[in-house]
């Protein structure tokens, strides 16, 4: 770490603290200061806090993975515990970082959508949208050997004057209540400014939240809310606390002083705050240090005494209400360092303090043991290489999770009874000295329950009958001391998915991709199975056949399943890592073929051959980066965009090709910053949008230059892309916050969030078609229940209608050539027509702004092939971008694709070529009659090696023969000694 970033960082956090002790003397103000200062001198210049850095706006992406392989330049890195834990903030954080890297807090994000909707709040007033949840809701089905679930749970709460009521925060879903001991769950904080809940304090009516995600850093936090109606609503009790610092709004730990409600300490992620006025305002305690409060508690019976512990393996502690803090050093082995401790105390005897600790490296650092109220601690046991009750297994694996799971309770009944959660929950009778493990996240083995991997917190019921737990998959409780597990977590749709996969048109049917939950697909009956365990990232649906599910782990380790049989890896050859959440895509027209980015894209063309390891060549070179997004042009599958980390995107000509060649670096508007979703225009090749700097762009010529089309958005991170092909000029926008629609012709996005939680991250869009009825002469019958499907983080899976009506006219083609020196023929087929009116035809000079220049009349009610023609005697120089404007009778109107002539941009008019692209073999080229001479005919690849040469032809009409061309892209070059015209066509 560099010395300047420390002090910009104490300097910046000294400006803080000054704002908000106004109060204080200036001594007070001073020696708080120059406790923070030695802090962060000790702490950094070796070991530099990339847990503080992620909570603090000032650093970069690039800073804090600096300092995050910095922090663990000595430590042997497994691709679990730390490490994982890192990589899923590092994804998210990648998506949602600006141009200098800065990464913008829930805060700022949801405070940006808050103003946006004040300013613009027609946009938010459509009720084209109707969004209903898909799930998973109820507890899957598992078709895997490890237990399964629906989302992590942070805080668990028992309300202390009903024990059927429980309240659980969870990491990005929200707060969640069950009235029936948890039978039946519901929520009403889905419109909240943050859904990561990480700390609950319950009584009655009165409810407190802290927001923020402890555990994982996915949610940063928005502060302290409270409700006073048992959770129906929630107001901000943020007095005091700094808000433009993120650390300080996620609040981790809650305390109210039993007895007196009016003293309340909230632990966050930067320091300690204490109110005396019931929490209507908020002031750091007196000597504190920049810090990341993990745990806190009170000493019972004793509120003036106060425990609290960091991720830096410090334990702090007060005996006078905060007025002074001292540090109490635990007597950890040499060579040994600590970072997350979290605090266990117990009524029956109020002078022991519990700390459990992670090493550095997460694996099991130490349960120690105080019996003066934290004064001094005895160890009780460190991890001796026997004994790692953090682990996967019986204590004697090297592995360990204790940086993201971890949590200690002490049995109500005995204070030498306490219960250790990590990935398993082991049981000590003696105070932590010897270890019995009591869950096995792989499943039942032996007499020991199995219980989904890592658990989050621990709490009693008030009678102490009942020990509830929250981990990973949701919640369960024991009320046999840890023995067996009942698990109470169904009706919690708090699924993090990373990605989905839609089948095209079978109904219902998809595959998704959780954070923690694997990978799992839902069936048409509504029904989820987990089909694989872990982190669950992209998936697919094979589009030529359902049967074929294809989903992957993290890192590139992809696996499928054919014919509905059994999971088998297929990465087969691929001698590359791939990212965090790997991007592949198969291709809609031939069998078998897939893509997948690692560092490079690679190609398979036997996804689908049962019992068969597919064979992969790597068909790009000189890629940097890893792989982000990759799609295949539906309108021309030789195109394939790949975005990478490293803000770059790239476009290849000829996928399909044996050795493909024709690649090409796309200049971005934002050089830089990541292309989060690409999406090719489904009808027609020229066409793409990109999911760019917090913008959505549009280009006409396959990202050689880009117009942005973001007017109307909130300016915040983008995810997602989708396109209506039944209405094709509507476009579909996933956000950090909500989802958005571009309407065929509209100039502006508005709002398509009826009944989504509106602060949902939104990670994939994907449509299902379900064509009810193709032979029918009603158009509208055809696509009548089509859906948008979203992937959320925290909230699974929903799904809504379109909300834009499919077009009356199916449009069979539209096609435009030269006719001659000084006019372009339009020529389209129609399938079917339903009421139709009439076609205006418009043109652009940029393909945005278009005006009319003529009308054809419509033929009512068609169930036949019709054509129309148009002539344009009027273009303008260089390109011609045309569309047709189709009106109902009842004044509807609809837009066909677009498509654009390039009258002369580059040399004389008078030279056409058609059809463009060419999949018949053949290429037409015609230079007008009035000119005179002889020209020269030649056909360049995008390299320059030229493929086809006929000198000295006149003018009039000369076919190509292409059959022997590979797919792609060509130049097509007509010159004499006076006049050169060029233009590019596309061999399909």
């Amino acid at each position: 770490m560099k010395i300047i970033f420390r002090l910009v960082l104490v300097l910046c956090l000294s400006l803080q603290v000054g704002i908000i002790l106004a109060q204080k003397t200036k001594s007070d103000l001073k020696t708080k200061i120059d406790i923070q200062t030695k802090i962060l001198e000790k702490a950094e210049p070796t070991y530099p806090n990339y847990r503080l850095m992620m909570s603090d706006p000032s650093y970069t992406l690039d800073e804090i993975r600096a300092a995050f392989n910095q922090y663990y330049k000595d430590t042997k890195m497994e691709k679990r515990g730390e490490y994982k834990q890192f990589k899923r903030w590092e994804y998210f954080a990648m998506l949602k970082a600006d141009k200098n890297g800065k990464i913008p807090s829930d805060y700022s994000i949801q405070n940006e959508v808050r103003i946006h909707k004040k300013q613009n709040p027609e946009m938010y007033r459509s009720a084209s949208a109707s969004w209903s949840q898909m799930g998973p809701i109820d507890y899957p089905s598992n078709a895997t050997t490890q237990p399964t679930g629906l989302g992590r749970i942070n805080s668990v709460e028992i309300d202390p004057t009903n024990a059927n009521t429980i309240y659980v925060g969870t990491s990005s879903g929200g707060l969640w209540k069950s009235t029936n001991g948890g039978s039946s769950w519901s929520t009403n904080t889905d419109n909240l400014a943050s859904l990561g809940v990480s700390t609950i304090v319950a009584n009655g009516n009165t409810v407190w939240i802290g927001t923020g995600d402890r555990d994982g850093h996915h949610s940063s936090g928005v502060g302290i809310l409270k409700s006073t109606n048992g959770g129906n609503s929630f107001t901000s009790m943020n007095t005091g606390i700094p808000t433009n610092y993120p650390g300080f709004l996620k609040i981790n730990e809650i305390l109210i002083e039993p007895g007196n409600s009016s003293n309340m300490y909230i632990g966050t992620g930067l320091d300690v705050f204490k109110s005396t006025n019931g929490g209507a305002s908020w002031g750091p305690i007196a000597t504190t240090v920049y810090t990341n409060v993990i745990d806190m508690a009170f000493k019972p019976s004793d509120a003036n005494t106060v425990y609290w512990t960091n991720d830096t393996g410090n334990f702090y502690r007060t005996t006078n209400g905060g007025a002074t803090v001292s540090e109490t050093t635990l007597p950890v082995p040499g060579g040994v360092t600590n970072t997350r401790l979290f605090i266990a105390t117990t009524p029956l005897d109020p002078t022991y303090v519990y700390v459990v600790a992670s090493r550095s490296d997460s694996r099991y650092g130490g349960l120690y043991l105080s019996t003066d109220s934290g004064a001094t601690f005895t160890a009780m046991s460190t991890n001796n290489g026997s004994n790692n009750i953090f682990g996967y297994e019986s204590g004697t694996d090297d592995a360990g999770q204790g940086g993201y799971d971890l949590c200690i309770t002490v049995d109500p009944s005995n204070k030498n009874t306490i219960y250790v959660g990590s990935i398993n929950i082991w049981k000590s009778t003696d105070a932590g000295v010897n270890w019995v493990k009591k869950s096995h996240w792989g499943g039942v083995i032996g007499n020991i329950d199995g219980l989904h991997a890592d658990q989050h917190f621990f709490t009693w019921s008030t009678d102490g009958s009942k020990l509830y737990i929250g981990n990973d998959s949701g919640i369960y409780y024991s009320t046999d001391k840890a023995n067996t597990y009942t698990n109470i977590s169904s009706g919690l749709a708090i699924a993090q998915a990373y990605k989905i996969g839609a089948s095209y048109y079978t109904p219902g049917l998809i595959m998704a991709g959780f954070q923690d939950n694997g990978a799992a697909r839902r069936d048409v009956n509504g029904q989820w199975t987990t089909v694989m365990g872990g982190d669950g990232t992209e998936s697919a649906i094979d589009p030529q056949n359902d049967a074929n599910k294809f989903f992957c782990y993290v890192q590139g380790d992809l696996r499928r399943t054919i014919n509905n049989g059994f999971e088998e890896s297929i990465k087969g050859n691929i001698n590359e890592d791939g990212p965090w959440v790997t991007p592949y895509t198969l291709d809609s027209y031939t069998t078998g073929l897939m893509y997948a980015g690692y560092k490079n894209v690679w190609r398979t063309s036997n996804s689908v051959t049962p019992g068969v390891v597919p064979t992969w060549v790597k068909i790009s070179n000189g890629i940097t980066g890893s792989g982000l997004d990759l799609e295949v042009s539906l309108a021309n599958e030789n195109i394939l965009y790949y975005s990478t980390s490293d803000g770059k995107l790239y476009r290849c000509d000829d996928a399909k090709a044996q050795f493909p060649s024709q690649w090409t670096t796309l200049t971005l508007p934002a050089p830089g910053v990541t292309v989060n979703a690409i999406l090719p225009d489904a009808t027609n090749a020229n066409v793409v949008w990109i999911a760019h700097n917090n913008k959505v762009y549009k280009s006409m010529n396959k990202g050689g230059s880009w117009t942005n089309i973001s007017s109307g958005l909130p300016n915040i991170p983008t995810n997602a892309l989708a396109q209506y092909v039944p209405n094709p000029e509507t476009i579909y926008v996933g956000m950090e916050a909500g989802v958005y629609i571009l309407e065929a012709g509209a100039s502006s996005w508005t709002s398509f969030a009826t009944n989504l939680p509106s602060t949902l991250k939104i990670t994939e869009l994907e449509f299902q078609y379900y064509p009810a009825s193709l032979g029918s002469s009603s158009i509208a019958s055809r696509h009548p229940n089509d859906r948008l499907i979203a992937a959320t983080f925290g909230r699974g899976i929903w799904q809504s209608p379109p909300g834009v009506g499919v077009l009356p006219v199916t449009f069979e083609s539209f096609t435009g050539r030269k006719e001659s020196y000084n006019s372009v023929n339009l020529n389209w087929t129609t399938g079917t027509e339903l009421n139709n009116e009439k076609f205006i035809i418009e043109r652009s000079v940029n393909g945005e702004d278009f005006k009319s220049i003529g009308v054809v009349n419509g033929s009512g009610t068609s169930s036949t092939e019709l054509n129309y023609s148009f002539t344009d005697r009027n273009p303008d120089e260089g390109y011609n971008y045309y569309r047709l404007k189709q009106f109902d009778f009842d004044g509807q109107f609809f837009y066909s694709n677009i498509i654009a002539i390039n009258f002369a941009a580059n040399g004389f008019k008078g030279v056409s070529i058609f059809p463009n692209p060419t999949s018949n073999g053949e290429l037409t080229v015609d230079i007008d009659k009035q000119f005179e001479g002889s020209f020269d005919i030649k056909v360049y690849t995008l390299n320059g090696a030229m493929v086809y040469e006929k000198l000295n032809v006149v003018n009039g009409q000369y076919k190509i023969d292409t059959n022997g061309f590979a797919n792609g892209m060509y130049i097509l070059e007509v010159k004499n000694p006076f006049v050169i015209n060029t233009q590019k066509f596309i061999v399909k």
